[in-house]
């Protein structure tokens, strides 16, 4: 089962619509990218690695469903203010320090808080990236860790995320790659939000309609629209 959140799911261009993130972006952070330096003879061809390390460069084009989450964290690090170059370096130490992959995809980095800066900052050897990110602009962060932890259940044996509720746990909609091929969906029916928007707009805008068409409760019909209403206001 572990293998499903690790299974290649979502394209850039609809990983990138599901974190509203410009789809060149979601492509350099999931495979990097080259670049030119310098002017006329000078000119030099130089490359820059992923900023999510997957185990899968060269060889995978999809991205998994921890990838989306480590993409949602440093897409939101990035607008608090924490530079590419430093969140690219707490990765790499954060993969080193906790021992595992997507390490912003597990749940000790959610429910931790500052005894991870503690424990980090008591170890010899310790992560200074990974410090300074964790204790960056006095905790400016900590509201990001805290939204996203009452936003994903993480797996009882693995700690590691294994749904993301979208719009919070107070919405029937979550993505949770065992359902609808990992896209955002109605809660314990599995009909998906675009499906649901399509007929929306199809019956005139009206909720009431859709509804009974699909057997499903008129709220969760407004969460689907809502939810693709952002994606689209993107």
């Amino acid at each position: 089962m572990q293998d499903r959140f690790s299974t290649p799911l979502y394209e850039p261009a609809y990983a990138a619509r599901l974190l509203r993130m410009h789809p060149a972006r979601v492509r350099r952070w999931l495979f990097g990218y080259t670049f030119k330096t310098g002017k006329g003879d000078t000119v030099r061809h130089r490359s820059q690695s992923p900023l999510i390390r997957r185990g899968t460069e060269g060889t995978v084009r999809d991205a998994s469903f921890l990838d989306l989450m480590e993409l949602l964290f440093a897409r939101d690090f990035l607008e608090h203010g924490i530079s590419l170059h430093r969140m690219r370096r707490a990765l790499a130490e954060a993969v080193d320090f906790y021992r595992v992959d997507h390490p912003f995809a597990h749940k000790r980095f959610f429910t931790a808080g500052k005894q991870i800066f503690l424990e980090i900052r008591g170890k010899q050897g310790n992560a200074p990236n990974l410090l300074q990110l964790l204790s960056g602009g006095q905790w400016a962060i900590a509201p990001i860790v805290r939204q996203y932890a009452r936003q994903i259940d993480f797996g009882a044996g693995t700690d590691v995320a294994e749904r993301w509720w979208p719009l919070g746990r107070d919405e029937p909609i979550l993505v949770d790659p065992r359902i609808a091929f990992g896209s955002p969906a109605v809660v314990g029916r599995g009909v998906r939000t675009a499906v649901l928007y399509d007929l929306y707009v199809g019956e005139r805008r009206d909720f009431r309609a859709v509804a009974g068409w699909m057997g499903l409760d008129i709220d969760a019909v407004k969460a689907a629209v809502r939810l693709e209403e952002q994606y689209r206001a993107a």
